[in-house]
């Protein structure tokens, strides 16, 4: 859900409470704060993305060690 949704929308996300949850953005400041709000309403196991997509794709270009 995008992060302007989540005060409309985030009790979607409630049967899945308990479930492992990665949340994602861009840049990973987005998800920071969606994830705060998912454990503030009583998700217990939410992550945010640390960096983003941005980040992953940064990591997923840059070379394997040892190669």
């Amino acid at each position: 859900l995008p992060l302007q949704e989540m005060t409309t929308r985030g009790h979607e996300l409630l049967p899945h409470r308990d479930r492992p949850t990665v949340i994602y953005c861009r840049t990973g400041r987005r998800s920071a704060i969606v994830a705060k709000f998912l454990g503030l309403a009583g998700h217990a196991h939410v992550r945010s993305m640390a960096g983003g997509i941005e980040a992953w794709h940064a990591d997923e270009d840059a070379p394997a060690n040892g190669a």
